[in-house]
């Protein structure tokens, strides 16, 4: 990677006008020399928590050249308090921001996993995941099919 950079910078030097022909090189490389590299990314216990609830984050991603999108990746997040903070947002009813934040929140919680948190407590879980043929998933749905407001044709109901 350092050598394709020098080797790049030299010849914009040389050649100004075949600067962006250069640097288009270099990214249309890269997913490759990360690829044959291992290249992964990893997250460990990232979150950010307070009194009332505890969000954590784990997964990564690896480079794969015959994905899609040169990569997938795999993260779970888990949730725990999530029901004390809706009850907290709830108790907030007169405000409009805290009325759709609580909508938010509902949404949620019905896609969510119910399981114990890491603390012992009651939490949700969320699973996102990209897959190596390019689909997004939450909890191995679709997130159109789950934040969606309209029925899907099989909720429609008959007339």
């Amino acid at each position: 990677l350092t050598e394709i950079a020098k080797t790049t910078a030299q010849n914009a030097v040389e050649n100004p006008d075949a600067m962006q022909m250069a640097g288009l090189g270099l990214v249309m490389r890269l997913p490759a020399i990360l690829s044959q590299a291992g290249t992964e990314i990893i997250v460990e216990n990232n979150g950010m928590s307070n009194d009332i609830y505890n969000i954590n984050l784990n997964g990564k991603v690896v480079t794969d050249l015959t994905a899609m999108m040169s990569f997938s990746a795999k993260f779970k997040a888990v949730f725990e308090g999530m029901d004390n903070l809706l009850t907290t947002v709830k108790a907030q009813a007169d405000n409009p921001e805290f009325t759709d934040f609580s909508q938010t929140l509902e949404k949620m919680k019905n896609v969510g996993v119910a399981e114990t948190g890491p603390n012992g407590k009651p939490a949700y879980s969320f699973t996102f995941e990209t897959t190596p043929q390019g689909q997004f998933l939450i909890n191995g749905k679709p997130p159109l099919a789950i934040f969606s407001d309209t029925p899907k044709e099989s909720e429609t109901p008959a007339e």
